[in-house]
C-alpha cells in the first residue's frame, strides 16, 4: 500500500536551566491516506532514522540497528486515527533508543520514515523553530549569579582555554582559594610571609603534592600515597638544605621516604648525582662534575657508609719514586679505586710516576701487594710478600734497553731484600746480546752462571760444581765406517786412517789405535755430550772416552773377572781379556767391573784409554 504522508516542521525548544532538565524527545506528527486517498484507520508500523544529506550516515534509528540510512530492523506499531498519527521520537516507554543531543551537531539533519516496510520518500530534513534560534546566541548581561543555581557549574562545562585572564575582574588579590567536591578538599592555596603555597589533595584527602616559593626559592613536592614525599624540585637547593652553593635540585624518594635518587645542579662547583639504597641515608652513589681534585668524580659507598668504589676524572694525590709499592699518582690523570672492609684494595691509575697507567692490588691492611706499569718504555710487574719487601720483578724492557728481564728475591733477615735469580732476556747492561740466567747465593754472589753469548758468539755455563745425574760417561760425537755391519751401542771402536777424525769397528786384537767404545749399551747412557756441530769434531755416534759404559766382550779368549784389562779382540767391535801385557800397552780400553766366564756378552768396563 502506497501511503503518503504529509510531515509537518519540527520543532527543538530550548531552556536556560540544568541539562537534565531537558527532555531529550522530538514531537513528530503526520497524516496517512489509503490509495482511495481517504483517511486510514488502523495500526501501522513505523521505523524511523535520522541521517545526514546523502544517507550516508545514521545518527539515530528507533532501535539502534541502521547503518549508513539503511532500514532498522524492528518496528514500532502506533495507532492511526482519521489518517492522524502523533509520536515522541526517542521516547523509552514505547521500546525506542534514547535520542541523545549529538545527534543534532550535524547543521543538516534528515528523518527517514518506513510505514509497513515501505520507505517514504523523500527524507524530511529537520529545521528549527523561531525561538529555538535564539537559543544560539546569548545576550550580554543575560545571565546573572541568579540565573545560576547553586552547584550547576563543574568542570566539564568549562572548556579548555575558555577563561582567560580578560575574563576576570581587574585587581584580585587572594589571600586564600580552596576548593572541594564532596567535602573533600581538592587544593589550597595560601600567601604569607612571601611563601605562597599551593597544595592538593586526593579524593580520599591525602596530600598528593604542593608548590611553594619559599625565600626566593621555587619547589615542588609530589607526594605518595602514604604521604610520604615521592619527588621533590626545587630550584634553589641551598635554600632548604643550607648547602653552600646554589643551584636547582631534584629528590626522588623510596617508600620510605627516604631520598633513592638526588641531583643538584651545582655542588662544589660541579653537577651531583646520588643513588642511594633503600632505607640507607648514608649509602650511595656519588657523582660529582667537579670533585675535589679538579675533575669528575664517582663515589659508591658500603652498605655501612664507607667508600666502596672512587672513580676520579683527576687525581691530585701527587706519589713516591718509581717502583715503589705504596700508591701514586700524578696530576691530570684518572682513576679507579676500589675498597674492601675498612681498607683500600685496589688501584687503577691513568698516569702513575713511571709515566704510564698502573694498577696496583693491596693486602686486607690496605699495603700495596702488586704493581703493574704501564711504564714510559714497557710494561713492569712488581710483586711485594707479606711483609712489604719487593720479591718478584719483570720488566718487559730493562731500563733503557731491549732486553726483557725478571728477577725473584729473597727476603732475609738481615740483608733485606736479596736478588737470588736473575733471568734475563738480554745481556746489555754487560756489554753482551742474548739470554742469560743467573743464580746468587744468601750475600748475592752469582755461584751459577748460564749465558747464551760469552763475548764470542758462544755459550756458556759457569759454576763450582756440576752434578749430572742422566749418565755415567763422557762421550763425544763420531762417525763411525762399520761397512756392512751395523754400529751398535757397547761396540769397540778405533781410529779410521782413511777418515780424518772418524772411526771403524775394531777387528783387530791389542788394536793400539783403539778409541774407545759407542755410549747406550745396558740402559747407561752417556752423562756429558760433547762435540761441535759442522765441524770434524761432530759425528752421528757417541763415543765414551771415559767413565762406566757397557762393552760387548768375548769370553771365548779367556774368562773375564772384575779388575781384568780390557783389550780389542779379533771379533769385530768385541773386547777380551788382556793375557799378553805387553802387548797390550796402548791397547787398554778400560777395566772390568763385572765378569762373563764364557761366550759373548755385555760387561760393565770403567774406560780408561792407555
Amino acid at each position: 500500500m502506497k501511503t503518503p504522508m504529509i510531515l509537518p516542521a519540527l520543532a527543538v525548544a530550548f531552556s536556560l536551566s540544568a541539562m537534565a532538565d531537558v527532555p531529550h524527545l522530538i514531537h513528530h506528527q503526520g497524516i496517512l491516506q489509503n490509495n482511495g486517498g481517504q483517511p486510514y484507520n488502523g495500526p501501522a508500523d513505523f521505523k524511523f532514522a535520522f541521517v545526514n544529506q546523502d544517507a550516508s550516515t545514521s545518527f539515530w534509528s528507533n532501535d539502534g540497528t541502521s547503518v549508513a540510512g539503511s532500514e532498522p530492523g524492528t518496528a514500532l506499531t502506533l495507532p492511526v486515527s482519521d489518517g492522524l498519527f502523533n509520536v515522541q521520537l526517542g521516547d523509552t516507554d514505547l521500546g525506542m533508543q534514547a535520542l541523545p543531543p549529538s545527534v543534532f551537531a550535524d547543521d543538516q539533519v534528515y528523518l527517514r520514515v518506513w510505514i509497513n516496510d515501505e520507505q517514504l520518500t523523500p527524507d524530511r530534513r529537520v529545521t528549527s523553530v523561531g525561538f529555538a534560534m535564539q537559543a544560539a546566541t546569548v545576550a550580554e548581561g543575560a545571565i546573572t549569579a541568579a540565573s545560576i543555581p547553586d552547584n550547576a557549574i563543574s568542570s566539564k562545562h568549562i572548556v579548555n582555554g575558555g577563561v582567560s585572564s580578560e575574563d576576570l575582574v581587574p585587581d584580585i588579590t587572594l589571600e586564600s582559594l580552596s576548593l572541594e567536591h564532596g567535602g573533600t578538599k581538592l587544593s589550597e592555596f595560601s600567601a604569607t610571609s612571601n611563601s605562597p603555597i599551593l597544595n592538593f589533595w586526593d579524593a580520599f584527602g591525602t596530600p598528593t603534592s604542593s608548590m611553594g616559593d619559599l625565600l626566593g626559592g621555587g619547589r615542588l613536592n609530589l607526594f605518595q600515597i602514604n604521604g610520604k614525599p615521592g619527588i621533590r624540585l626545587d630550584g634553589d637547593a641551598a635554600t632548604y638544605d643550607n648547602n653552600s652553593s646554589a643551584g636547582g635540585e631534584l629528590t626522588v624518594h623510596d617508600a620510605g621516604g627516604g631520598i633513592g635518587v638526588k641531583l643538584d645542579g651545582q655542588n662544589a662547583g660541579g653537577a651531583r648525582v646520588e643513588i642511594r639504597q633503600t632505607g640507607d641515608a648514608t649509602s650511595f652513589i656519588d657523582m660529582l662534575a667537579h670533585g675535589d681534585h679538579g675533575g669528575g668524580q664517582v663515589v659508591v659507598l658500603g652498605s655501612k657508609g664507607v667508600n666502596g668504589v672512587e672513580i676520579f676524572g683527576q687525581g691530585s694525590e701527587g706519589g713516591p719514586n718509581p717502583r715503589s709499592p705504596d700508591g701514586e699518582s700524578l696530576d691530570g690523570s684518572g682513576q679507579i679505586k676500589l675498597y674492601q672492609p675498612g681498607a683500600l684494595g685496589a688501584v687503577l691509575y691513568g698516569s702513575a710516576s713511571e709515566g704510564g697507567g698502573a694498577i696496583s692490588l693491596r693486602a686486607q691492611n690496605g699495603d700495596t701487594r702488586m704493581r703493574l706499569y704501564g711504564g714510559p718504555h714497557a710494561a713492569s710487574l712488581d710483586m711485594a710478600d707479606a711483609e712489604g719487601v719487593l720479591t718478584i720483578e719483570a720488566d718487559a724492557a730493562h731500563g733503557t734497553f731491549p732486553g726483557s728481564r725478571l728477577v725473584l728475591r729473597q727476603n732475609t733477615v738481615n740483608r733485606g731484600a736479596v736478588n737470588t735469580i736473575q733471568l734475563d732476556g738480554g745481556n746489555n747492561d754487560i756489554g753482551q746480546s742474548g739470554g742469560s740466567i743467573r743464580l746468587r747465593n744468601e750475600q748475592g754472589q752469582t755461584t751459577v752462571l748460564l749465558d747464551s753469548s760469552d763475548g764470542d758468539g758462544n755459550g756458556l755455563v759457569r759454576t763450582q760444581v756440576l752434578e749430572i745425574t742422566g749418565g755415567s760417561d763422557l762421550a763425544e760425537h763420531f762417525n763411525i765406517n762399520a761397512g756392512e755391519r751395523t754400529p751398535e751401542p757397547g761396540m769397540l771402536v778405533s781410529i779410521d786412517p782413511a777418515n780424518p777424525g772418524e772411526l771403524v769397528l775394531s777387528t783387530r786384537a791389542y788394536d793400539r789405535t783403539a778409541a774407545g767404545v759407542i755410549s747406550g749399551a745396558g740402559g747407561v747412557n752417556p752423562g756429558m755430550m760433547m762435540g761441535q756441530h759442522g765441524s770434524i769434531a761432530d759425528g752421528e755416534h757417541p763415543v765414551a772416552l771415559t767413565g762406566r759404559v757397557f762393552c760387548h766382550v768375548d769370553a771365548g779368549f779367556g774368562a773375564i773377572e772384575p779388575g781384568d784389562l780390557i783389550t780389542t779382540s779379533p771379533t769385530p767391535g768385541h773386547g777380551m781379556k788382556v793375557g799378553d801385557h805387553a802387548r797390550a800397552q796402548g791397547a787398554i780400553v778400560g777395566k772390568a767391573m763385572t765378569s762373563l766366564a764364557e761366550g759373548r756378552g755385555l760387561v760393565l768396563v770403567l774406560v780408561s784409554l792407555q
